[in-house]
């Protein structure tokens, strides 16, 4: 694992973005195929005022993530390969601590595919889950 855990610096970013109400959806470059605009802000309006973000940010800190071991249970890693929040490169990190995980990279999926695309997010959640059943 890298010396910095990825999962700081997107929590980091997910706190700079969501939970400073000066920030916008024109922070994001959403795909085309958004089903509702006013969908889409609300998601961003809720994250923004999401008081569960502050909670996260106390418990998940450097010496956590470094405690973690890996565990051997089914697991499914869904990414997008072109998401900007979480680089699919970080996929490996996470593969390391689940040993046991199906991952599934979407071309061209960025962070936000269960409003971009909801019907192919959609597929893709009952395609894993049937796939870690019948493993």
């Amino acid at each position: 694992m890298r010396p910095n855990p990825p999962i700081f610096g997107w929590l980091s970013l997910l706190n700079l973005l969501f939970c400073n109400s000066h920030l916008t959806l024109r922070s994001f470059t959403l795909d085309q195929k958004v089903q509702s605009q006013a969908y889409v802000n609300r998601f961003f309006d809720e994250y923004r005022h999401c008081t569960v973000f502050a909670q996260m940010f106390e418990l998940i800190t450097p010496a956590w993530f470094a405690g973690l071991r890996p565990i051997d249970l089914p697991a499914a890693l869904l990414w997008g390969e072109q998401e900007r929040l979480l680089h699919v490169d970080q996929v490996r990190d996470y593969q390391a601590l689940l040993p046991n995980s199906l991952v599934r990279i979407v071309p061209g999926w960025r962070h936000f595919p269960m409003i971009e695309q909801p019907e192919a997010y959609a597929g893709e959640i009952v395609a894993l889950a049937r796939e870690l059943v019948d493993n």
